[in-house]
């Protein structure tokens, strides 16, 4: 199929999927899902104790770049996370599952500076947010960093919608060729884990979505996905990464009429990265 051919079917399936209420059914029933950007990805510096002078500016925020991955059995999660630049303490990690429960998590560093957590018992459908605090050395001040995700139950039944936990990655899916049994894990987070693409910053990135296939190993022939873009991404392209690979390509993608979404084919199991503009 030619990409010209994909890009005139794109918008149309899409549309119809709209139309049909997918996306307003799921509004309905999260209305939490739609949450401004700045309250999902942002990194808050809280308010030290003693205030510095405006003349000293607080310092850079670090740069988190995480990832969940599933296993090494069906109720568990595990984060792994970088910290840049390299913090003198391990930072403090807590996972609030769908019902507000917090619990405090044990963090374990590896070699090569990578953190990991892992999340136990963890219902087979559910979503949560995993917070990573980091602490100044003098522990006057606190960054609040976020990652969430979202494990989804494929619909057997017919054409389907399963979001991110936040609402603005959302994986259009079809019964056919799929384990009835297939679960999606979405998570989604500040920053890729993997090395950004040539020509991307860290301050281009908009949104990094993870995606596994549970259960199953192949699926998704014929689905589509969309991802939520705001005002300020002035030429918004999508990356992918294949799950162990080791290049990003370009997915071609067009804007969904009338909605601040853009849409493409899926491409399976990886990263999903969209970037505001690249610079060649």
């Amino acid at each position: 199929m030619s990409a010209g051919h994909i890009q005139r079917i794109i918008p149309i399936t899409l549309l119809v999927l709209v139309t049909a209420g997918i996306i307003g059914t799921f509004v309905l029933m999260r209305p939490r899902a739609f949450i401004p950007r700045a309250f999902i990805n942002d990194t808050k510096v809280l308010a030290q104790e003693n205030q510095q002078p405006q003349s000293q500016p607080l310092p850079k925020p670090h740069l988190v770049k995480s990832r969940f991955q599933p296993g090494p059995d069906d109720r568990t999660l595990t984060l792994v996370f970088d910290v840049s630049p390299p913090t003198d303490a391990a930072p403090r990690v807590r996972w609030r599952n769908e019902g507000d429960e917090v619990k405090t998590l044990e963090v374990r560093s590896d070699p090569d500076a990578s953190y990991t957590a892992v999340l136990n018992d963890v219902p087979s459908l559910t979503d949560g947010e995993v917070l990573i605090e980091i602490a100044s050395a003098d522990n006057k001040s606190l960054e609040i960093h976020r990652a969430e995700f979202a494990l989804r139950q494929h619909v057997a039944s017919g054409p389907s919608s399963r979001p991110s936990r936040n609402g603005r990655f959302v994986v259009f899916t079809k019964p056919e060729g799929v384990a009835s049994q297939l679960r999606l894990l979405i998570g989604s987070g500040e920053q890729p884990i993997d090395k950004l693409p040539d020509g991307v910053t860290s301050e281009a990135v908009s949104e990094v979505y993870s995606l596994d296939l549970l259960s199953a190993s192949n699926g998704g022939d014929g689905w589509l996905l969309t991802i939520a873009v705001d005002k300020s991404d002035n030429k918004p392209v999508i990356f992918y990464l294949p799950k162990n690979g080791q290049a990003w390509r370009t997915l071609s993608s067009t804007p969904v009429e009338g909605h601040d979404l853009i849409g493409a084919t899926f491409a399976g199991a990886g990263t999903y990265m969209l970037v505001r503009e690249v610079s060649r």
